[in-house]
């Protein structure tokens, strides 16, 4: 487990423990640089364990020192953006359904 690890997965499951659990398709949360100097390595350590259950962690958007992070169920949300009617409305705010990855972070 890398330094912080044990603070950092206690803001995870905090945050998102309905989407650990598999009862919601994903959470965002916020995280401040400063408290985890080595987030990235973090991310990569979380994203290998969680990955055997389907879950990501991904940053969404890094402004200063704060890093929004989404942690989401691949499958779930591809069984939600293959809906015609939810890819209809979101179509209207320039959003591509060509990879998961590029609608997120439009």
């Amino acid at each position: 487990m890398p330094i912080n690890g044990y603070y950092f997965q206690d803001k995870l499951v905090f945050h998102s423990a309905l989407t650990l659990a598999h009862m919601k398709t994903a959470n965002l949360f916020r995280i401040n640089k400063n408290d985890f100097s080595n987030y990235e390595e973090c991310l990569a350590y979380f994203n290998e364990r969680l990955l055997e259950f389907g879950l990501y962690i991904s940053i969404l958007k890094e402004q200063g020192q704060n890093l929004l992070l989404y942690v989401y169920s691949k499958n779930r949300l591809d069984h939600i953006l293959s809906h015609s009617s939810i890819q209809e409305f979101l179509y209207q705010y320039g959003y591509s359904f060509d990879n998961i990855y590029e609608t997120l972070f439009h």
